[in-house]
C-alpha cells in the first residue's frame, strides 16, 4: 500500500521587521480648504505578507476616536480628517493633542506597533491686538515728516506663518504695507531711511489693517482706526 503527498509549499522569511510612523505637528479641520486633513506615513522594512494591520487615532488619554483596518498589504499613508468614528462625517475631533498607533501582524508571525508624536488639532484663528501712538505730525512739501510708532501683538496657541499689515485711508487706499513671516516682535515704524516717504494723506484718522495666518492655516483679519 502506498501514500503519496501533495507537496506543500512554504516561504522562509528572515527578513527584519522595521516600523516607525510620522505625521506634521497638527492640522486644522475646519473645511477652509487649509491643512483640512492630515497625513501619517508608515516606514516599514516590508509592505507584504500581513495578516492583520490597524490604525487608531487616540488622544492624549488614549481613548480611540478613530480606526480603520486591512490584511495582505499595509498602506505606506493614511489620511485623516478629523472624523471619529459612529459619528456623522461633519462632526470632527475637537482641539486637543492626539497620536496615530499602527499595529501589524505579519503572516511570520511578528508583530509590531509603532507611534506617531503627538499632534495638534488647532481650529482657533489667531488674536490680535494692536496699538498705535503717534508724535506729531508736520507736513513738507505735502509728504509726511514725524513717526507712528505701531504695536503689534499676535496671540495664538500654535506658530504664527505669516502676517501682513496694511496702513489705509478711509476710502481704503493703501498709504503703506508691512509684511513678515513668524511672530511679529518689536515695533513697527510708519517709515525708515531705506523707505520712500509717501505723500500725507488727506484725512486726520488712518485706518490698519492686520492679516495673520497661522501655520496651520487658520486666518483672522483685525482692523482699527488710529490717529
Amino acid at each position: 500500500n502506498r501514500v503519496e503527498l501533495e507537496e506543500i509549499g512554504f516561504t522562509v522569511d528572515t527578513r527584519p521587521v522595521r516600523l516607525s510612523a510620522t505625521a506634521a505637528e497638527g492640522f486644522s479641520p475646519n473645511n477652509d480648504g487649509k491643512n483640512d486633513t492630515l497625513t501619517v506615513e508608515v516606514q516599514a522594512s516590508f509592505y507584504d505578507t500581513v495578516d492583520e494591520w490597524k490604525l487608531s487615532f487616540v488622544d492624549g488619554f488614549g481613548k480611540v476616536l478613530r480606526e480603520v483596518e486591512g490584511t495582505e498589504t499595509l498602506p505606506a499613508a493614511f489620511t485623516w480628517d478629523g472624523a471619529m468614528q459612529f459619528t456623522d462625517a461633519e462632526i470632527k475631533a475637537s482641539e486637543g493633542l492626539y497620536r496615530a498607533v499602527v499595529d501589524v501582524s505579519y503572516r511570520k508571525g511578528t508583530t509590531a506597533t509603532a507611534r506617531t508624536e503627538f499632534f495638534f488639532i488647532d481650529v482657533t484663528p489667531p488674536a490680535v491686538n494692536l496699538k498705535a501712538t503717534a508724535d506729531p505730525f508736520a507736513q513738507a512739501n505735502g509728504n509726511i515728516e514725524g513717526d507712528i510708532y505701531i504695536t503689534l501683538q499676535i496671540d495664538d496657541a500654535h506658530e504664527v506663518a505669516d502676517w501682513s499689515m496694511d496702513i489705509l485711508t478711509a476710502d481704503d487706499q493703501i498709504v503703506r504695507s508691512f509684511t513678515g513671516t513668524g511672530d511679529f516682535q518689536d515695533q513697527t515704524v510708519w517709515k525708515d531711511d531705506r523707505q520712500e516717504v509717501r505723500t500725507s494723506p488727506s484725512t486726520e484718522l488712518m485706518v490698519v489693517r492686520v492679516d495673520v495666518v497661522d501655520e496651520v492655516g487658520n486666518f483672522t483679519t483685525f482692523e482699527e482706526r488710529v490717529p
